[in-house]
């Protein structure tokens, strides 16, 4: 019985074992791989704090126009008063002249208790910073976008380079098998005396070249998974499984509406940041300008003063003296020698250079769009050309197989026409890539990326 059940034990945890591996499989369409970066990208969750920590400047900012209160407590211990001498004339007139009194001034205990409010009524550097801390969150909004599509971008080509290698993998295994067949076919042929040794000995040379051509591949699955986990923020332990198929993302690319889309330069993210840089630049030379220009605050102030010989600060005796203080404070800078006017200039140039930089992307941007046209132009029809020329070698290798069959055709020439649908295969792969990154590209330059 004890065997019994410690053999139920060991399957139902093999059955357990087996149920949650495959359970454990993320399964991910290229949506999905998307949405999970969205929460998950260590650089988008750093965009995402930066915006929190704007928000918070913001209000930091805020809060230095709103009114502040402080309450200070001190307490003194006069281990030595200190003297102050007198003549002692002041006291006794019959004193001689050059005789004097020392007078301690003060007592051996002395507390102070002081709350103050203040309020400040107007500055133009309160006024400046609080818009610049609101620029500074529209700053972090934009960086946050640019960086949500960069991680598109790299979760795209991620994603495609997997499906590349799985479908090299899928063909490869195909082509081992079939060319595995031929020469156990050939094999029996030869031990007959009907098929020369070399023809033989050139097929096993082309099984292990495949084999040593899949396992390479096999590799770069792994690798080509590893990355897009990367991009994703997802653990490298987990398995997961590509549900999107190469041939629908291709069928999906439509290069006419691709190309016919116009360049919007507000849209355009770079754009943006470079229209945020220069609010910031404004307002920098609008510190300038006010720093000119008064700060005036209000204030009050309530002041209790306990002193005396003994410590009474915790006795209900004690006698607190109040003063109560309510005043305005006016601060007008008269004469730097000239040190704002130079600041105000230097603020100036920053913001003549940012307007530079705009004019020189909105022109950069535009050759960049040509670019981009013209590449996923050039990739589709590549795209096209090497479709058609898979179809062919592959027609030509797999009459080549049929002629090697019936004795008609050397093993060298199959294994070059093997090798030359392989190449087209390279060849149409490469084509594939291109033509994704291309469409990635634009669609980035675009920002295309926001409706996705």
């Amino acid at each position: 019985m004890r065997k019994l059940l410690l053999s139920l034990l060991l399957i139902s945890n093999i059955i357990v074992s087996a149920f949650g591996q495959k359970d454990s499989t993320m399964n991910l369409s290229l949506k999905q791989a998307r949405e999970y970066a969205f929460e998950h990208n260590y650089d988008l969750i750093n965009a995402k704090l930066d915006i929190y920590k704007a928000k918070k400047k913001v209000w930091e900012t805020t809060a230095m126009g709103l009114p502040q209160a402080n309450a200070e407590f001190s307490h003194n211990y006069n281990i030595d008063i200190p003297q102050q001498p007198l003549p002692a004339k002041v006291f006794d007139p019959n004193a001689p002249e050059d005789e004097y009194v020392y007078l301690k001034f003060g007592t051996d205990h002395n507390s102070k208790l002081n709350l103050t409010v203040s309020q400040l009524i107007f500055s133009g550097d309160y006024i400046v910073g609080l818009r610049s801390a609101k620029i500074y969150k529209n700053l972090s909004e934009t960086q946050k976008d640019i960086t949500r599509n960069q991680v598109i971008k790299n979760i795209d080509d991620a994603y495609y380079a997997c499906l590349i290698v799985m479908e090299q993998i899928s063909v490869l295994r195909s082509t081992l098998e079939s060319t595995e067949k031929l020469l156990e076919e050939t094999k029996k042929t030869y031990e007959a005396g009907l098929v020369e040794e070399t023809a033989y000995d050139q097929l096993r040379v082309s099984v292990m070249t495949l084999e040593n051509n899949l396992i390479s591949v096999e590799r770069q699955i792994g690798v080509a998974h590893y990355l897009l986990k990367l991009h994703m923020g997802l653990d490298f332990n987990v398995p997961i499984n590509l549900t999107d198929s190469l041939d629908d993302i291709i069928e999906e690319v439509d290069v006419t509406k691709e190309v016919s889309a116009d360049l919007v330069l507000n849209s355009q993210l770079d754009y943006k940041l470079l229209n945020v840089n220069e609010d910031l630049m404004k307002q920098a030379v609008n510190l300038q300008k006010v720093s000119f220009l008064p700060t005036i605050s209000a204030f009050y102030s309530n002041q209790n003063s306990l002193m005396g010989n003994d410590f009474e600060l915790f006795k209900s005796s004690a006698k607190w003296l109040p003063a109560n203080i309510v005043g305005v404070s006016v601060k007008l800078p008269l004469f730097t020698s000239g040190s704002r006017l130079a600041k105000l200039s230097q603020a100036k140039v920053d913001l003549k250079k940012v307007q530079n930089s705009k004019e020189l992307l909105a022109q950069s941007l535009n050759i960049q769009l040509l670019t981009a046209r013209k590449d996923l132009l050039d990739a589709n029809e590549t795209l096209a050309k090497d479709k058609l020329n898979i179809k062919l070698t592959k027609k030509i290798y797999d009459q080549s197989m049929i002629k090697f069959k019936e004795g008609v055709m050397s093993s060298t020439d199959l294994t070059q026409n093997q090798q030359q649908y392989f190449s087209s295969l390279n060849m149409y792969y490469q084509s594939v890539s291109n033509l994704l990154a291309a469409k990635n590209s634009l669609n980035k330059l675009l920002n295309n990326y926001e409706q996705q």
